[in-house]
């Protein structure tokens, strides 16, 4: 659901909802009867106008959905909850999780009644979801950040150290790659707000989590070599925050 909404019905709940006026909808149909080639949706034209803002458009939207209108401009999104959703399935379902609310998982939607893709959302985070709207140039914006700030700690992930230099740090040095794995990943923890941290060691990997509200979470998997040769042999460290 977003500003390609069916011409009359979106206009009419404007005017009902007293966002625009009679007039000012007429206007706006009005110029797009005027202009040649492809037709502009009335919610961009009214925006064109200055008789309304995105804004506007989506709070409208919003409330007849029956779901709350977020955004996300100044929204302080919750890295948690960015974790429960992985990056293909927030692009493919244009849904970006934000927060955590009374149990539930807040994702804002371009599609917000859509049932299956709620559902689907469900089952790959394990968590009730409550849908909310968000207007579509912020949710976008929203959405490529989210993408770019992963690849980018995808990046410095595997660049923390080179192997030649993993394999010869001292045990003291300061830049050594467990160090700054570990101030990386306490640093996230305490943004997430977590009351503790699980780092389980595989054969090539390890296995990150944070727990919130009960429920652990994974976060990230980094390679077992950038962690020290006694961990290795546990089978789980847990930190308190």
């Amino acid at each position: 659901m977003n500003l390609k909404q069916n011409n009359n019905y979106l206009g009419t709940w404007l005017v009902r909802e007293g966002v625009i006026t009679q007039e000012q909808l007429d206007n706006a149909l009005s110029s797009q009867s005027l202009k040649q080639g492809k037709k502009a949706m009335i919610g961009h034209s009214l925006i064109e106008l200055g008789y309304c803002s995105e804004d506007d458009i989506a709070k409208v939207i919003a409330k007849r959905a029956g779901v709350s209108f977020v955004s996300l401009e100044n929204y302080p999104i919750d890295p948690a909850a960015l974790t429960t959703i992985s990056n293909d399935a927030i692009k493919r379902y244009r849904a970006l999780p934000i927060a955590f609310s009374k149990g539930k998982l807040l994702v804002a939607m371009q599609r917000p009644t859509d049932i299956m893709v709620i559902d689907d959302l469900r089952l790959l985070s394990g968590f009730d979801i409550k849908p909310v709207f968000a207007p579509d140039s912020e949710l976008e914006v929203a959405i490529e950040k989210q993408i770019r700030a992963s690849i980018e700690f995808d990046k410095t992930e595997e660049e923390i150290i080179p192997e030649e230099d993993i394999l010869g740090a001292s045990e003291d040095s300061d830049q050594k790659p467990a160090v700054q794995l570990a101030n990386m990943i306490i640093s996230q923890a305490v943004a997430a707000k977590c009351s503790d941290v699980h780092i389980e060691p595989y054969e090539k990997a390890s296995r990150v989590r944070f727990r919130i509200d009960g429920v652990l979470h994974d976060v990230m998997e980094p390679p077992i070599k950038y962690m020290p040769p006694w961990f290795r042999g546990l089978r789980l460290w847990q930190i308190w925050i």
